[in-house]
């Protein structure tokens, strides 16, 4: 198809629609979401040791997708925020017990200059780390084949929600018009007859 997947070409007159890709900053994984007629295709690249890669692949009918949700960053990122934050605290109790025993005021003046530093590179990380988390959102589509997370910038995620949306609607209205062909019951015409004779031999041995 492209450069960034390696599915087999298209067929059945199936077209692309939308192709959306991110590589969030604060992540080693980058996305990309195609979006076609009548397939959704997705391909996940991990990387590890920032020099190798694996990547998994993945296509799924539109019809099949029953619900989509949205939700921000993946709360990994939460989870830094909220370490960040207890040792922020921490080292703020460490440094008013140690300020309040020691009794050097030169000491003291040090200690409160480097605790200053180190709570000013704190507060720096967490910034950072929250803009991280909200910089990129979550979509989860839930379906026949189970569930699949994808995640976006804010504004590509609505539009890749959006064109989703409208490829679902056709795609399922474009089912529920096609007629549904019916295949004739097979007919044996000589089964009657062989079972007739049948019938007659055991009969006529029988009488004997």
């Amino acid at each position: 198809m492209d450069s960034h997947t390696f599915f087999p070409l298209l067929t059945n007159g199936e077209t692309i629609v939308g192709k959306y890709k991110i590589r969030p900053t604060c992540d080693s994984i980058a996305f990309t979401a195609i979006i076609t007629d009548c397939r959704l295709l997705t391909r996940t690249q991990e990387t590890v040791c920032c020099c190798c890669h694996r990547s998994s692949y993945r296509a799924i009918s539109l019809e099949s997708i029953h619900r989509i949700d949205e939700n921000f960053q993946r709360s990994q990122n939460a989870v830094y925020v909220l370490v960040w934050v207890f040792f922020l605290l921490v080292c703020s109790a460490g440094v008013l017990i140690s300020i309040f025993a020691i009794k050097d005021t030169t000491l003291k003046t040090a200690i409160l200059i480097g605790s200053g530093g180190l709570f000013f590179v704190i507060n720096v990380i967490i910034w950072l780390s929250l803009c991280c988390c909200f910089r990129s959102k979550l979509i989860k589509l839930h379906g026949t084949f189970g569930s699949i997370n994808l995640f976006f910038a804010k504004k590509k995620a609505r539009a890749f929600e959006i064109q989703l949306s409208e490829q679902i609607s056709q795609a399922k209205t474009r089912i529920q018009h096609t007629p549904i062909s019916t295949i004739p019951p097979l007919s044996i015409p000589h089964a009657s007859k062989r079972l007739t004779i049948m019938d007659q031999s055991w009969i006529s041995t029988d009488r004997f």
